[in-house]
């Protein structure tokens, strides 16, 4: 017995098993397949005119057997953006529906009307706005790698500005120069390359960080070696200068070397054979531009130089630490004129990413959170500034039993307004 909704199997196609009758539509629910058209619930059949039948107003029906999911939807019309012109312009009622909502697309998938400037276009107003471009120092935290000043640094400068005046670049490095600011490598034009051994890549560091200075022989050996007796001390870093000697000679074409001297080893090869150097001139320079974008963009470029921390893979008994925590604290400095330099140049965001990385390098630094405090200032948030300085007047209590310095009472009340 034929139940209803099922369809005649003499009416199917074997081939496909679908109605043999292409002028007739399949059932739906409830109705029986009969000859010629459909069947209601009272078995009487519907004659189906041909042609009369549009697939497009009936959504219960599939459509044949090459589509068993129905029919590809159609694309929505393309709204014409050429807007009709009123005696007071051009309307406003043509244009395209703008979405709203927290579902609602970026501004620049509304397309912008005829006769306007380029760039993004949003009816609505200012619900939503694009961010400023990244800056230099941005993207060079954002990404970790050195980047100079790009067109949306010096974008609207005018002809003649600090900004444009070659002269005011930062100077490009030597061909051959030791990095200590990270990994100890040397940079070349083929690339940075590093030393195999343990011994020569922690001599090598060693000599970059006191240079100019030497390094004295019989107290590296006994920092490198300490089980052992000084006379086979010193022979080990005899050796293993011998070979840092034959590398960079090798690698830099007679460019940097090892000279020998009464006290110890010094590294020599011209006036910046390091990172570090360069670092120093970049920041000495940047002291000496009066021009607030001039000194941003050199102190910029001095940080880009530090690749992470200081003879990063080296061992820490082979470090000098005195000369490592004055090269920190120098550093320290960099980063409060760095978002010095920022302030002036009205960069808040900058100076707050500098003032808190100068924060964290030193936790009871009042110089750096009384910078922090006036970056988030100037950029309208008066409530973090004020909060910073509870975290600071609660850590000093805490760890030192100490109030607050003047120079961070001065910073509050300069963000309360007194």
């Amino acid at each position: 017995m034929q139940r209803a909704g099922d369809i005649d199997p003499g009416l199917l196609d074997q081939s496909r098993g679908w109605p043999a009758t292409t002028d007739a539509p399949p059932t739906r629910p409830g109705e029986r397949a009969v000859a010629g058209g459909r069947a209601g619930a009272e078995g009487k059949p519907r004659p189906v005119r041909r042609g009369s039948y549009d697939p497009k107003n009936d959504p219960k029906t599939s459509y044949g057997p090459r589509a068993p999911y129905g029919p590809p939807l159609p694309h929505p019309p393309s709204v014409p953006h050429t807007l009709p012109t009123t005696p007071h312009g051009p309307s406003v009622s043509h244009q395209p529906p703008v979405p709203h909502g927290p579902s609602a697309p970026y501004p620049s998938a509304v397309p912008a009307p005829p006769g306007t400037a380029p760039g993004l276009h949003d009816p609505a107003g200012a619900r939503h706005r694009p961010a400023a471009p990244l800056t230099a120092y941005e993207r060079h935290t954002a990404h970790g790698s050195p980047a100079g000043p790009g067109p949306a640094d010096t974008a609207g400068a005018p002809a003649g500005d600090p900004a444009d005046d070659p002269a005011d670049e930062p100077e490009a490095g030597p061909v051959h120069s030791v990095g200590i600011l990270g990994p100890v490598v040397l940079f070349g034009p083929d690339g940075p390359t590093a030393p195999s051994g343990s011994v020569v890549r922690a001599l090598l560091g060693s000599l970059a960080l006191a240079h100019p200075l030497p390094v004295n022989a019989d107290t590296f050996a006994t920092r490198l070696w300490p089980d052992r007796t000084a006379p086979q001390a010193r022979q080990c870093l005899h050796t293993g200068a011998h070979r840092l000697r034959s590398w960079l000679l090798n690698a830099t074409d007679g460019g940097l070397g090892v000279v020998t001297q009464p006290s110890g080893y010094a590294l020599t090869g011209g006036d910046m054979p390091t990172d570090l150097a360069r670092f120093r001139h970049a920041t000495e320079r940047a002291r000496q531009l009066a021009d607030p974008q001039s000194r941003l963009r050199h102190l910029q470029h001095a940080h880009s130089l530090w690749r992470g921390r200081l003879l990063e893979g080296i061992p820490p008994e082979c470090v000098d630490h005195q000369a490592q925590q004055s090269l920190m604290l120098e550093h320290t400095g960099h980063l409060q004129d760095l978002a010095r330099a920022a302030l002036d140049a009205r960069r808040p965001r900058e100076a707050i990413v500098a003032a808190r990385r100068a924060c964290e390098e030193d936790h009871f630094n009042e110089s750096s959170h009384a910078l922090l405090m006036e970056a988030l200032t100037a950029a309208g948030m008066r409530v973090a500034a004020l909060d910073v300085y509870e975290h600071m007047r609660n850590r000093l209590n805490r760890s030192l039993g100490i109030a607050p310095g003047e120079i961070l009472k001065q910073a509050r009340g300069r963000v309360i307004g007194r």
